[in-house]
């Protein structure tokens, strides 16, 4: 036979602190592994998640324009001037005048503009030829020609930052350089914390560098994905401050622009950047979000407005489709482009291929409102971490119904995951995978460890004691086992008594497998009612069954818990009457003492053998009580302090001040016959005219008990303690006992 565990209550300061213990654990091994590739991309995706969720939050801001060359303006271009793709850069001037005059607040050129015009630039830093010349006329008159396009027009020109081999050579650097360093030079000292540092900086052709406002670079770092999720405001070349080229657009349109420490200010608003410098981008909505203008529409208007000017005609600036002054009045323009074959397209949360020009302008939109999102710090991810974990421990760790810990873990994980998103929503982006993988783990592990160390002794506890105590009584032997240590303590319980009436008979006609058979049957069906009400089984003695209601787990009501137990015990007897009567066994029923009071309780016995039980007068009382139903024709009898508690929820009888064997001082014993709100009104009738009876006896008024009695016999035919009160009145109208009636029976036998 396996060797019952050691049952010891584990102490709940303990058992929190192993709970707290294991979730700081899991946060240490998870923080290892947040630094995991694996981890870091799902962490990603979330962000990616989040993101697409407010998509859309605020709509686009309207002083954003794109004008973006695609594959339209290469046709209507090519059927006007039988250009070919990449155009002259003379082509696009008539537009940029065309801006100039219809009030664009700024151009935003998001093209590279390294090496178009580059031979006009050799022949400025030689002073000779380096092609043919009539090639280097051409050349140096179309970037001249939109050179001159730019002048009056807050132009602005992408730059790349970058690390490695310098890519200009020295007659380039030689030229760009100086104008590059006057124009840093005219923007106002940004000093923000970032960690995007860059070597070398390529630069467009002088004659257009000239002609700009401002510069900024385009170049922006992807994750480690692909995916391009930061924006970065502001770099650094060498100890420079670079602007970005979204950020050089707000600077070329004159807004005051400025910032240190962790924050950008473009006017009234400003961004939070992380500690490498970056923002989290928030997309207004997919492609094609904010207005456009063709910029073949503006080539056409800007051509026409030439003619006007050289023909000295005066009126309101042409319109050309879309190419309408009020189009660009006050806006700041995105030029850029995105025809086949010349794609500027990036990978970012909302889409695979988002074209880089929308990008720029997202990037100005969340600087212009300040509502780009910032990561928090890994402190603060790892104390977030730290602290869900051992809230998860802490929780796995209190004795909670089956089912109720692991709801409020995940409850908790609901709570984090909702937070996280509101937290998005208001510029944050806190670790979400993580948290919640440490919520679960944390009680994976706690459920785990309670399983090696608790599991064995509530195993053993339900093997056990299952067929005798209720669910609710095991669970709390397992959260005090200590109570099925040897001794006992005092305790306030209700003791029920149940026996076959004449069993020594049934016995009798019976083989032993029938015998055994019945009795299996019948004690089954009268074990229900005790484990409904929270009742312990005490033993089986034979036919009869003890059981005591009010440990280990205590109640107010364990009196009226065993009156209700009794009253279905006796509905459950009726259920064994078919096989009694198929085994030859006619009058099945069974009778009950019930006796409240103190009581001993607690395993008694020896260390290897031993049950737990109640000891003490109640104890004796109850089983004196089943007895003395012979006595009086009842079915359950109720002591005094069972009545006293209960009586507001029964229908009751008195029937005498019993002395029983073993007593001195009789008790005022009841007969139980039914609960308020289930008896029906003839037995409640019933039972109030037998008590009119009995007190008419009590008061020698036997006349009247009589008419009472006659009423009770009426309403209950063939009734025990009618039967016993009819005979109680006859022997005093002839003398043989005294009147009045005390009361009292005295019992001389068990």
């Amino acid at each position: 036979m396996p060797k019952a565990p050691r049952l010891q209550q584990v102490r709940p300061a303990r058992r929190l602190a192993v709970g707290a213990g294991i979730g700081l654990l899991l946060t240490g091994v998870l923080t290892l592994l947040r630094a995991s590739p694996a981890f870091h991309g799902i962490e990603l995706r979330l962000v990616d998640v989040r993101t697409k969720t407010y998509v859309g939050a605020r709509g686009p801001d309207p002083r954003i324009v794109l004008a973006v060359v695609q594959q339209p303006d290469l046709e209507a271009l090519k059927q006007a001037g039988a250009y070919d793709w990449p155009w002259p850069l003379d082509v696009t001037a008539p537009a940029f005048a065309w801006m100039k005059e219809a009030g664009a607040a700024a151009v935003v050129v998001d093209v590279f503009q390294f090496d178009r015009g580059r031979l006009a630039e050799e022949i400025d830093a030689t002073g000779s030829n380096a092609a043919t010349l009539e090639k280097a006329d051409e050349d140096a008159k179309s970037v001249v020609d939109l050179a001159k396009a730019y002048v009056g027009l807050n132009v602005t020109l992408a730059i790349e930052t970058l690390n490695g081999a310098d890519p200009m050579g020295p007659n380039a650097k030689a030229l760009r350089m100086p104008v590059f360093e006057r124009l840093l030079a005219q923007v106002s000292p940004i000093d923000v914390t970032t960690q995007y540092e860059r070597a070398h900086v390529h630069l467009p052709v002088v004659r257009l560098l000239e002609k700009a406002v401002c510069v900024g670079f385009a170049n922006q770092d992807v994750d480690d994905d692909g995916i391009l999720r930061r924006a970065v405001p502001i770099g650094r070349w060498g100890r420079r401050p670079v602007p970005s080229l979204a950020l050089s657009g707000a600077i070329a349109a004159h807004l005051p622009v400025d910032g240190s420490g962790d924050r950008v200010r473009v006017g009234d608003a400003e961004t939070r950047i992380a500690a490498d410098g970056s923002f989290l981008v928030a997309f207004r909505g997919g492609e094609d979000t904010y207005p456009k203008v063709r910029p073949s529409d503006m080539v056409f208007a800007g051509t026409e407005l030439e003619g006007w000017i050289a023909a000295g005609r005066k009126g309101p600036i042409p319109s050309v489709r879309t190419a309408t002054p009020e189009a660009v009045r006050g806006k700041i323009v995105i030029w850029g482009v995105n025809p086949p074959g010349f794609k500027d397209v990036v990978s970012v949360p909302i889409s695979e291929k988002f074209p880089g020009p929308e990008f720029q302008a997202t990037i100005l939109d969340n600087l212009l409102h300040g509502d780009g999102r910032v990561p928090v710090g890994r402190g603060t991810d790892l104390a977030v971490l730290a602290l869900i974990s051992m809230v998860c421990g802490l929780l796995s760790s209190l004795r909670l119904p089956r089912g109720v810990g692991l709801g409020s873990v995940t409850a908790v994980a609901a709570g984090f995951v909702f937070l996280a998103y509101r937290l998005f929503a208001g510029g944050a982006s806190i670790d979400l995978f993580t948290p919640v993988v440490g919520a679960f783990a944390t009680w994976a592990g706690v459920t785990g460890y309670r399983l090696l160390t608790e599991g064995k002794r509530n195993k053993w506890l339900e093997g056990t004691f299952s067929q005798y105590l209720s669910p609710a009584v095991i669970e709390a032997l397992k959260a005090d086992p200590t109570m099925l240590q040897l001794g006992g303590q005092m305790r306030e319980i209700s003791v029920l008594f149940s026996d076959v009436k004449g069993f020594t008979s049934i016995s009798e006609k019976l083989t032993p497998d029938e015998l055994v058979r019945l009795l299996n049957d019948y004690l089954t069906r009268q074990s229900e009612p005790v484990l409904l009400e929270d009742g312990v089984i005490d033993k089986f003695i034979g036919d009869a069954l003890m059981a005591f209601f009010g440990d280990p787990v205590p109640v107010p009501d364990h009196a009226l818990r065993a009156c209700r137990a009794a009253v279905r015990s006796i509905a459950a007897v009726e259920e064994s009457v078919p096989l009694a009567k198929s085994l030859g066994i006619d009058g099945l029923s069974n009778r009950i003492g019930i006796a409240s009071g103190p009581a001993t309780m607690g395993n008694m016995g020896s260390a290897k053998r031993f049950s737990y039980t109640a000891m003490g007068d109640t104890v004796n009382l109850a089983s004196r009580l089943e007895g003395a139903n012979k006595a009086f024709g009842s079915r359950i009898m109720l002591g005094p302090g069972t009545y006293a508690q209960a009586k507001e929820h029964l229908v009751a009888k008195p029937l005498a001040r019993l002395q029983v064997v073993g007593k001195t001082e009789p008790v005022e014993v009841f007969e139980l016959v039914g609960l308020r709100g289930e008896a029906p009104d003839d037995l409640v009738r019933h039972a109030e005219a037998f008590t009119r009876a009995h007190a008419a006896v009590r008061a020698d008024d036997l006349e009247a008990a009589e008419a009472a009695l006659s009423e009770a016999e009426r309403l209950r035919p063939k009734d025990g303690p009618c039967a016993w009160l009819r005979v109680l009145i006859a022997e005093l109208r002839a003398g043989r006992h005294p009147r009045p009636w005390s009361g009292i029976l005295v019992l001389d036998s068990k």
